[in-house]
This record gives C-alpha cells, structure tokens and sequence, in this order.
C-alpha cells in the first residue's frame, strides 16, 4: 500500500514539472521573457506548499489563514502537498477547497483514501 502511495505521488510531481519544464521552453522559443522588465509580467508563478494534512485539528481560524497567504501569493499554478479533506460536510471537504480557490478554474487532484471519512493526498490547481 505505501509503494502505491508513493508511486501517486511521484506521478503528480511528474506532470506537475513536466508542465513547468514544457511553458519554460515554450517561453524561451516563442519570446524573449528575460529582455526587458516589461516582460517580466508573462513569467509563469508556481506557488507549492506542503500543508502537512491541510490544517488538520487547527481549527477554522487555522485553516482560512493557510489559504488567506495561500491566495495572497497570486500565483499562476498553485501546488498542495498532503492535504486533507473530509467527506463530511461539516468538516472540510473538497468543495470547501475549491470555494476557498476559486479563483483557479482548473483543479487536478489525486488522493488516496485514508478511510471512508476522509481522503489525502495532492491538489494543483
């Protein structure tokens, strides 16, 4: 069970940097991104973040400041490590993360499932 976990994980951090391997060639053919400062507004930010469980037993207050500075970095890509979400609705649950992210249209994530109350795992969006 631990070496498929791993082998989740090590999928995920793949296509995450082969993404960010693929925009940075595609950035150094297509345009001169390092030339001036004006063009410094179409460098690509990743933001990754081990959440250590996603706030777990911090209570709410907790967890709206770890997405509060996860939102106020601005980044383009937002990477999550080791989060975790409830299926109870009165707990944190993955619609509750994409509330709070709403601002990024797409989400990719792959979570193994800890038990029938909760998932953990990683989130991109």
């Amino acid at each position: 069970m631990q070496g498929q976990f791993r082998k989740h994980i090590k999928r995920t951090f793949v296509v995450t940097c082969s993404l960010f391997i693929g925009w940075v060639l595609y950035s150094l053919v297509s345009h001169r991104i390092w030339s001036t400062e004006e063009q410094y507004e179409h460098l690509l930010k990743v933001f990754s973040l081990n959440t250590h469980g996603m706030m777990v037993g911090e209570g709410v207050t907790r967890k709206q400041e770890m997405l509060r500075y996860i939102n106020q970095q601005d980044a383009d890509i937002v990477c999550l490590q080791e989060v975790l979400v409830y299926k109870n609705p009165q707990r944190f649950t993955l619609p509750d993360l994409r509330e709070a992210m709403h601002k990024y249209p797409y989400t990719y994530y792959d979570f193994k499932v800890y038990n029938s109350r909760r998932q953990f795992g990683n989130v991109v969006f």
